[in-house]
């Protein structure tokens, strides 16, 4: 009969975790694998299974706890106006027209963006830098003798 040592199964489980993490793509299944191999060392040193369950628990709490708490430490440092597409910035656009409330819609990267200058300037027609994504808003500002980006 096939028989498996409890520090190869809570490799295995350990194993399991990490791949599902890969094809996921999360992180808290990580940090989960990491407490199973905890678990697994527990076992090696030939605790009995409370303490490899306990231990695997409480690094696996302990690591979902860290997480958050820096995943909520980032979110609070972050500017909820800037959006994550910071390549955008710096990069130029040609605007053909502006409506009278300085604003206009221009096709970018294959869709069309809501547009509007950097810090009340007026309004020109030509090339334009991106400058400032905020919410779904692309922020520019005029530029002389450059030519625009086909994104």
């Amino acid at each position: 009969m096939f028989h498996l040592e409890a520090p190869t199964i809570w490799w295995i489980l350990s194993g399991a975790l990490v791949a599902a993490e890969l094809l996921t793509g999360t992180f808290y299944l990580l940090l989960l694998g990491l407490a199973a191999a905890f678990g697994g060392l527990v076992a090696f040193w030939g605790f009995a299974i409370g303490m490899q369950i306990g231990g695997a628990a409480v690094i696996g709490i302990f690591g979902v706890a860290v997480w958050e708490r820096l995943k909520r430490r980032k979110a609070q440092q972050a500017d909820p106006n800037v959006s994550a597409d910071q390549f955008d910035i710096g990069q130029t656009v040609f605007i053909t027209h502006w409506n009278v409330d300085g604003s206009t819609r221009i096709h970018y990267r294959g869709s069309e963006w809501a547009c509007e200058t950097a810090h009340n300037q007026t309004p020109q027609v030509g090339n334009h830098r991106i400058t400032q994504i905020l919410n779904n808003r692309l922020i520019v500002e005029p530029i002389a003798n450059a030519q625009p980006t086909n994104l």
